[in-house]
């Protein structure tokens, strides 16, 4: 199952900000989701590398339960914005304005995490008792969550979305989404693991960081370092890591 495929990207906007956002909708789902999905590759491949007892056990530890936090976000942040009825589409949810049936692979998904926080936390108290084989076997929701996220995000319709909702309205909610999502987390490990999960080359444009966030970036790098050792990517340089 593992390395699980990314979601396929293709005809990126060169700016995901003030482009129109019904058009920007897929694109910034779709980054999203890849991002996650290496960072489950990357807890996968890390866990068969590490063993209890290594310096680096506990901070992979840690870095997969951190993965795990913003993976559960992100599938409530999704749920909440496809699926609620909502005013601004005339009460009807994104889902049905697709024409998507709501799917099942979240709700999988998200029993499946919260057993391998479980496991995660076992392991902290009882390193001896870790192995990759159960790792991986905790890991089991991934493949049929990451087919699901690929159905999701094709179902994205620019066309549908410019025949039922502004512009400014698209807007309006995927900025709700977003602050929503952000104020889970501290800004010091959102914004370096989303830049540490993300192939540049896919993509210049995310994530997008203003000046001020991309003079922070080496301070925020540091209050976490011990984190991106195991992340797919550079948060500074953005060069793959070994």
């Amino acid at each position: 199952m593992f390395p699980l495929a990314t979601l396929p990207v293709s005809d990126v906007p060169a700016d995901l900000v003030s482009g129109d956002p019904r058009a920007t909708l897929r694109h910034i789902n779709t980054f999203m989701k890849n991002d996650l999905i290496r960072a489950l590759n990357s807890v996968q491949s890390a866990g068969s590398r590490v063993s209890a007892g290594q310096p680096t056990f506990v901070p992979f530890l840690e870095y997969a339960t951190r993965v795990c936090d913003v993976l559960e976000y992100h599938l409530e942040g999704d749920e909440t914005f496809f699926t609620c009825k909502e005013p601004r589409l005339g009460g009807r949810s994104l889902f049905e304005i697709f024409g998507y049936a709501n799917p099942t692979h979240a709700a999988t998904a998200t029993a499946g995490i919260q057993a391998l926080k479980d496991k995660l936390s076992s392991w902290r108290q009882n390193p001896s008792s870790y192995s990759v084989s159960a790792l991986t076997e905790a890991m089991s929701f991934a493949g049929p969550m990451a087919e699901g996220m690929k159905k999701q995000v094709a179902a994205i319709r620019e066309d549908v979305l410019n025949k039922v909702i502004s512009a400014e309205a698209m807007g309006d909610m995927i900025q709700e989404n977003l602050i929503w999502f952000t104020g889970r987390f501290d800004a010091a490990f959102l914004v370096p693991f989303v830049i540490a999960h993300h192939d540049v080359a896919s993509a210049a444009a995310w994530p997008p960081l203003g000046p001020d966030a991309e003079t922070a970036l080496p301070d925020l790098v540091q209050e976490h370092k011990e984190l991106w050792q195991f992340a797919p990517y550079d948060p500074i340089t953005r060069v793959k890591c070994a």
